[in-house]
C-alpha cells in the first residue's frame, strides 16, 4: 500500500539546503518516492502550535519498506544529519486510505 510522508519544517541554517537538494532527490527516486506537493507559503487555519513551518513537503512512497530503508540508506545520513542541525522538522508517515470512509 502507498505510504505518504509529510514533512514540516523550520530552517534554522540554510547551508545544508544547496547539497541536500542535489543529491537527495536521486536517493529518494531509488526507493520510488514521488513528490506529492510542496510549498514555503504556509498558513495556520486551525490548531495551537506556536510556530508555522518554513515549508511543507508531501511525498509517496511504495510502501512502508521503501520508506524505511531509504531513512536507513547510508547515503543518506549525512544529509540527514545536515537536515537535523539546520532545520527544525517534523515528519509523519501514513498508509494512504483509498476510500473517505477510513479518513476518519
Amino acid at each position: 500500500m502507498t505510504v505518504l510522508m509529510v514533512v514540516t519544517m523550520t530552517i534554522t541554517d540554510p547551508a545544508w539546503i544547496e547539497p541536500y537538494f542535489a543529491a537527495v532527490p536521486a536517493i529518494l527516486e531509488d526507493y520510488g518516492a514521488t513528490s506529492v506537493a510542496g510549498s514555503r507559503s504556509i498558513t495556520r487555519i486551525e490548531g495551537e502550535a506556536d510556530v508555522v513551518p518554513d515549508r511543507v513537503a508531501i511525498l509517496s512512497f511504495p510502501s512502508l519498506e521503501a520508506v524505511t530503508a531509504f531513512m536507513a540508506d547510508e547515503r543518506y545520513q549525512p544529509f540527514r544529519a545536515a537536515r537535523h542541525q539546520g532545520s527544525v522538522a517534523e515528519i509523519l508517515i501514513f498508509e494512504n486510505a483509498v476510500s473517505g470512509a477510513e479518513l476518519c
